[in-house]
């Protein structure tokens, strides 16, 4: 368990920082691969859209947890209340606001696919691992405003920020592989010796 805990965070960590980095330079990326001025200009919506990946290690934590434990009968409850969220909130939301709001809207449903398992019964009765779900989403939604405020930002300031997440990405690799490595002896002792 410790071991799962372990890679979860250090996955949801890297993730993180990648997605943040890879949004950062959408601007240049799509300015480089998109010859239409007009899609060109829906770069901020990618960014939310590449952000919203943050919450795929804790889904695939939860989801691969609970399958393991053959508890999945709520697992379609999830994703049919967060589809009727996004279409009922796109159909009020998108003749208001555009449709940069559906970007905004998915976000939000990706958030409750990924953190609300962890709050259900069945999760509960056999949950061992604390992954503070609501934690990564604060950081998660913090990183994404920092992101969405940076996206004009000049390419050399960019290019800093990116060192440092090269930097920040080496450390977490750095201080998470005795962590994973140990777990993963410690389990590997416990099935030889059963």
């Amino acid at each position: 368990i410790n071991l799962a805990k372990n890679v979860t965070i250090f996955i949801q960590i890297l993730f993180i920082i990648g997605t943040f980095t890879g949004a950062l330079w959408l601007k240049e990326l799509f300015s480089l691969l998109v010859s239409n001025k007009e899609l060109e200009n829906t770069y901020d919506i990618a960014i939310i859209i590449l952000m919203m990946q943050n919450y795929a290690p804790l889904r695939f934590f939860y989801t691969n947890f609970v399958g393991f434990h053959e508890k999945t009968t709520f697992l379609w409850k999830i994703t049919f209340v967060a589809g009727a969220i996004n279409v009922i909130s796109n159909f009020m939301l998108i003749p208001i606001y555009g449709i940069k709001i559906a970007a905004v809207t998915t976000f939000i449903t990706m958030f409750y696919i990924s953190v609300v398992g962890f709050y259900y019964k069945q999760y509960r009765a056999i949950k061992k691992v604390k992954l503070y779900p609501i934690l990564w989403f604060i950081i998660s939604g913090i990183m994404t405003l920092l992101v969405y405020s940076l996206k004009n930002i000049e390419v050399g300031y960019k290019i800093y920020i990116s060192l440092f997440s090269v930097s920040m990405i080496a450390f977490v690799i750095y201080f998470f592989r005795p962590l994973i490595s140990n777990d993963s002896k410690m389990m590997n002792t416990d099935i030889i010796s059963s």
